[in-house]
């Protein structure tokens, strides 16, 4: 019964660390990067990361700030683009992300995101706020309509996200939940 036992614990950990670099080797999952609380109670990304979208020929980046794509060349004439996971946009190369087309469009501008996915509408608010020392000349902010809905804790309590209760007139900021799996893998 030991050898048995055994055999199967060893089996099942060859195949844990084979199946992890036959992933990791064919891109056959989509790399998702790590994320942390800032000092403003907002979840972005850990800074200087990249991974690889599955189905994709483009790696994605986390810039210096902590949010997907490049930062401009300058903060002159700056315009923020803030939302959900349509502006974060981890599958298309970064020449398809708002920002890229918009600069196409209006070149005298320079443009910034920051997005992630399930942000509501009073987390881009807070995450708007983190802009005002670059004195940007608009800030755009697009959202889905469930983004808004999510906004409330009057109507819902959704632990991972940043939240206002009407109740006791305050943002609730979220919880961030992480699988310890992953970041036993990605370390």
């Amino acid at each position: 019964m030991k050898k048995f036992l055994f055999t199967i614990i060893v089996f099942l950990a060859v195949g844990l660390i084979a199946g992890e670099i036959i992933a990791r080797i064919f891109v056959l999952t989509t790399e998702v990067p790590n994320r942390e609380i800032d000092e403003y109670g907002i979840q972005r990304y850990i800074p200087n990361q990249n991974g690889y979208y599955k189905g994709g020929n483009h790696t994605w980046q986390v810039n210096n700030n902590g949010w997907v794509g490049p930062l401009p060349k300058s903060n002159e004439n700056l315009i923020t683009i803030i939302g959900d996971s349509f502006i974060e946009n981890f599958m298309n190369p970064d020449d398809c992300h708002q920002m890229a087309y918009l600069k196409e469009k209006v070149p005298s501008f320079n443009f910034t995101e920051a997005a992630r996915s399930g942000v509501t509408l009073i987390e881009a608010f807070e995450i708007s706020k983190q802009f005002y020392d670059k004195k940007p000349e608009l800030q755009i902010i697009y959202l889905d309509d469930s983004d808004l809905k999510q906004s409330l804790t009057d109507i819902g309590r959704v632990g991972d996200v940043t939240q206002l209760s009407l109740k006791e007139n305050k943002i609730v900021y979220g919880v961030m939940r992480s699988p310890g799996l992953k970041k036993l893998f990605t370390t």
